[in-house]
């Protein structure tokens, strides 16, 4: 198995564990009514999807250098009160060359495994409104 098809299974793996504490959470196996459950259903698959796919975006942003002036700023107001002796601070442009040569890939896995929970979600939405009385 490739480590890329193992962060798939990761991610499914948590996508479907944020699923049944959010179904367990709406009671979903408590004996709802159909159209309920897939209300349920929908909602659950939709929770999953969000925090999958916000995960991916925001490492995404992080990936492309989006949050280096707020780390930038911490380490400055962090040197002002943990300094040592002879302390010159490095410059901006420094240290965002410094985080671009150490900067990880971001998590497409974690995005297109989002997008799928979405996806399910509006299927099982759609069986919803088709299932309502």
């Amino acid at each position: 198995m490739t480590t890329k098809t193992h962060k798939y299974y990761i991610f499914t793996v948590t996508g479907l564990a944020v699923f049944i504490f959010v179904a367990l959470g709406r009671e979903l196996f408590y004996g709802l009514p159909l159209d309920e459950t897939f209300a349920v259903l929908s909602d659950c698959s939709f929770i999953a999807g969000v925090l999958l796919a916000g995960i991916g975006g925001l490492s995404f942003v992080a990936s492309r250098g989006g949050y280096d002036a707020f780390g930038y700023a911490g380490s400055l107001i962090k040197s002002h009160f943990v300094r040592p002796s002879g302390y010159k601070p490095e410059s901006f442009y420094d240290y965002k060359e410094r985080k671009a040569a150490e900067r990880k890939p971001w998590l497409r896995e974690s995005l297109f495994v989002g997008i799928g929970f979405i996806a399910a979600s509006a299927v099982f939405l759609v069986v919803y409104f088709l299932t309502a009385r």
